[in-house]
């Protein structure tokens, strides 16, 4: 089994194994709303304190995989939305940095499990918070975002995507991510996320997006992004989607109109090390005036991509004179004594790849864990086409 093939695995076990607890917990919902909310900041700082309280019994961090978490985490955050709620009702002129700060005021001291918040304006009616449960230990992290609105003269929480995630929980999908808890382990974990405001809709309609990884160990790991409008009832989600991320590579970017989001992308004939960003790609998402446009992912270099693609084909004995001349595919076939269809990564790990420029043609060096392939690559009735390749001496030894 490939490391992809175990993270996934792995993945849908831990789904499997907590996922009567998040059923219980969306029955549990209604009844937390019904609960009296704290009057004041001391009151929910005292009332949250209680809370982180019986996160650490006798001073040891519960792990999020515990029975009791989903509902502890639920009047944590239940507490938060109704404080930010009342102090917008008592400071209707109320900034997000001074949301902000006030829900930071509830934070308890030296307590192992704490929180982080960060907030976004969408309107003159409505916030959107996420906020983060951590423990420095091995416990794991996880995050939440809901919405703030204002309906009636007053301010109230209204919407938390743990309850449509709840509701996804049985269907795997990228929204059921949200449901998942467990303890960071290697390669994966419970989202951890923040929000970042976008361009509104020519409706009027405020558009965000939340950027969020797997709280996990590991130089990469599986992440998130997905960008929602609000309805002035509920949050709809228009896009989403989930993908590999090297957790130094730079965050998602707004350029123009068009969100940019960094990625690690994946390769059929070699792997990367998780410590390392390569092979690098790029995410966008266009933000139209009534609609957000998926335009796809690549990689940044190009000529990564198309290197994989010419050694998938000629791995698996299939026709690749269209992608280079018949030299090339025949003395890269030589390094295959067997066709691959099961994708063994038979030229090993990624290294460092340069591409340089003579004339019309490009110069693509690829380390491998053989050595450095250099192939010549040119255009050819308007689309690349390798045109030479030189192979390391140990290639296929």
């Amino acid at each position: 089994m490939d490391a992809e093939a175990l993270r996934r695995a792995t993945y849908a076990a831990h789904m499997n194994r907590v996922a009567r607890i998040f059923l219980s917990l969306l029955c549990f919902l209604p009844t937390l709303a019904q609960a009296a909310a704290p009057s004041n900041r001391e009151e929910a700082r005292q009332a949250l304190a209680v809370v982180l309280q019986e996160m650490a019994p006798g001073g040891q961090a519960l792990s999020l995989g515990d029975p009791k978490m989903p509902d502890l985490l639920a009047k944590g955050w239940r507490l938060m939305g109704e404080r930010g709620a009342a102090y917008l009702d008592a400071h209707p002129a109320a900034t997000a940095p001074e949301l902000a700060k006030e829900l930071a005021g509830l934070s308890a001291d030296k307590a192992p499990w704490t929180f982080s918040t960060g907030v976004v304006r969408l309107n003159a009616e409505a916030f959107v918070v996420d906020s983060t449960f951590s423990t420095s230990k091995d416990a794991g992290a996880t995050s939440t975002f809901m919405v703030l609105a204002k309906s009636e003269g007053k301010w109230r929480l209204a919407w938390n995507v743990k309850e449509l995630a709840a509701a996804h929980f049985e269907k795997r999908d990228d929204l059921g991510r949200w449901a998942y808890l467990t303890s960071s382990g290697y390669g994966d974990g419970s989202l951890v996320g923040s929000v970042k405001a976008l361009p509104s809709e020519k409706s009027g309609r405020p558009r965000f997006y939340v950027e969020a990884e797997a709280s996990g160990q590991g130089g990469t790991l599986p992440a998130q992004v997905s960008i929602w409008a609000w309805t002035g009832k509920e949050a709809e989600m228009l896009a989403v989607g989930t993908y590999a991320r090297y957790v130094e590579t730079p965050k998602a970017q707004l350029v123009g109109n068009v969100l940019e989001v960094p990625t690690k992308e994946e390769t059929k004939t070699f792997f990367s090390c998780g410590m390392c960003p390569e092979p690098r790609g790029l995410w966008r998402f266009r933000m139209g005036p009534d609609k957000v446009e998926d335009l796809g992912r690549r990689f940044v270099l190009p000529e990564v991509e198309l290197v994989d693609n010419l050694l998938d084909r000629i791995a698996r004995r299939a026709p690749a004179t269209d992608l280079a001349a018949p030299a090339v595919v025949e003395k890269l076939a030589a390094l295959f004594p067997e066709k691959d269809e099961e994708r063994h990564f038979p030229f090993g790990m990624l290294g460092e790849t340069k591409v340089s420029h003579a004339g019309v043609a490009r110069r693509v060096v690829i380390d491998f864990d053989e050595g450095a392939f250099t192939f010549t690559l040119v255009e050819r009735g308007g689309r690349p086409y390798f045109t030479a390749v030189e192979t390391p001496p140990a290639a296929g030894k």
